[in-house]
């Protein structure tokens, strides 16, 4: 059930992105910042991995990936429609940038919810994120019952992963309303309970053996364990004193947030390699040395992130923010007067 932590990511993601630009809805400089702010944050780093990725492969004269599975066409990364391919011909990118569908999905959802939130009012606005929860199920109903066996699409495409994506834009809105952050805030032991009773529920889904392409678990899996990811977020942003708050606030946790771009861009490729050149086969897990050829890639792994995050990813990301200032129409009205 590992894969879980993807739909983490795409709550995390709908609550961060949606939260900065719901605080900057009036502002004057609205697109511009959070499209240049992310172009460094994401872009370069992903850039440097897809071409160190092709570079390799071409000067090892390597004609399938390092781990034995043809990535797909260089210009599928390059366009962020990866996910695009895999839904369309139902099959999943085995290869060591398959890993790279959920970041297609972030980029796609990118190019909706600024305008969704920058042009629809406040109150309209939760209306059209409620339905989009609800359509995301639905959108996968309408591909089982096209293809009952074809699971992929249910699983890669943006439309099937919405109901994570907003609603982290739904929590980003309920924190944003004082009525809402504060019948949360007063009711620990609700919030208490459904994390209780969705992760019973994802317990449940453990011991049935339901899988990510088992029919049941993309028809209403996926959306239940998005409520389970969403409930136990509120608790820990809510309530940081109590056990949630206290462990998701963890200085090791916060460190391995910040190298955890470069490690999930990199983790496959080094991992394959690793067990391409020292044993001279497709990574497996079913002896020692395999365990040890892991241990060996995450240490290998955790280097190369954090030489990445202090020497390219941060510095960048600094740049970006010191290039693309929100400016509040107040802000600039206090301008133009002073000058």
């Amino acid at each position: 059930m590992g894969w879980c932590s993807i739909d983490l990511f795409f709550v995390l993601s709908g609550f961060l992105i949606g939260g900065i630009l719901m605080d900057q809805k009036k502002s004057e400089s609205f697109f511009g910042p959070f499209y240049i702010r992310r172009f460094f944050r994401i872009i370069p780093a992903y850039a440097v991995s897809c071409f160190g990725f092709f570079a390799a492969l071409r000067i090892f004269h390597l004609s399938g990936d390092l781990a034995s599975h043809p990535p797909l066409p260089w210009y599928y990364y390059a366009t962020f429609t990866q996910n695009i391919w895999s839904g369309i011909h139902h099959q999943l990118d085995l290869s060591s940038l398959g890993t790279t569908w959920s970041l297609a999905v972030e980029e796609q959802f990118y190019l909706t919810l600024p305008l969704l939130i920058r042009f629809v009012p406040d109150k309209k606005l939760i209306w059209i994120v409620c339905i989009s929860i609800v359509g995301a199920p639905l959108f996968r109903v309408l591909c089982y019952l096209h293809d009952p066996a074809g699971w992929v699409p249910r699983f890669v495409l943006m439309p099937s992963q919405a109901d994570a994506l907003m609603l982290g834009v739904a929590g980003a809105w309920l924190v944003r309303r004082p009525a809402a952050h504060e019948f949360l805030v007063s009711r620990p032991g609700l919030l208490h309970g459904l994390v209780g009773i969705f992760g019973g529920g994802l317990l449940l889904m453990l011991i049935l053996g339901w899988q990510q392409s088992s029919t049941i678990m993309t028809l209403v899996g996926y959306t239940w364990i998005d409520f389970f990811w969403l409930s136990f977020l509120f608790f820990a942003v809510l309530h940081p004193g109590r056990w949630a708050g206290r462990m998701m606030r963890s200085e090791f946790l916060r460190w391995a947030g910040t190298i955890s771009y470069a490690v999930y861009l990199i983790h496959a490729p080094i991992l394959a390699a690793t067990q391409k050149f020292l044993l001279h086969q497709s990574y497996e897990m079913k002896n020692i040395s395999d365990v040890m050829i892991t241990c060996l890639a995450l240490g290998i792994t955790t280097l190369v992130a954090l030489l990445s995050w202090y020497l390219f990813e941060r510095p960048l990301l600094r740049y970006g923010h010191s290039v693309a200032s929100y400016e509040k129409p107040l802000q600039l009205a206090k301008a133009v007067k002073s000058s």
